[in-house]
């Protein structure tokens, strides 16, 4: 087992510090900081693209993004990855979720906030998936 590394614990004390003072605070206060963390990670994997399409083979690398290997469908080890991603993507980090959802108006359309959530999240990972890792796959090949 590896020992904990201290920057690494520190950095993660401090994001869990700032959301615990943003949940105290309640939703009036987060409501310029959502702003930046709903758009910046969206920046980032734009500027990632950029990068990503200078790279050397970066052709080919999307034309074997998608080119489907309808074989691995069968294949029962690919399916229990989605379905554990689907569930990390979607499940970590849910108690502050939670938490601001409770600020909601009572009678919220809860069905319609969740097909929006599920839909982002897809896209998001499609979008992250897609257009960023193939060019740091050919890199590091």
């Amino acid at each position: 087992m590896d020992f904990l590394r201290p920057h690494l614990v520190l950095c993660l004390a401090v994001a869990w510090i700032f959301i615990f003072c943003g949940l105290c605070l309640g939703t009036k206060s987060l409501g310029k900081v959502s702003y930046f963390t709903a758009f910046f990670p969206y920046i980032m994997i734009t500027a990632l693209l950029i990068n990503g399409l200078q790279l050397q083979g970066s052709y080919e690398g999307i034309i074997h993004y998608i080119s489907p290997d309808f074989e691995k469908l069968s294949d029962i080890g690919v399916w229990s990855d989605a379905a554990t991603q689907i569930f990390y993507s979607l499940s970590i980090c849910m108690g502050g979720v939670i938490t601001l959802a409770s600020y909601n108006n009572f009678k919220n359309n809860l069905f319609q906030d969740s097909i929006l959530i599920v839909i982002s999240n897809s896209l998001t990972s499609i979008y992250a998936a897609s257009l960023d890792l193939w060019p740091i796959n050919l890199e590091n090949q």
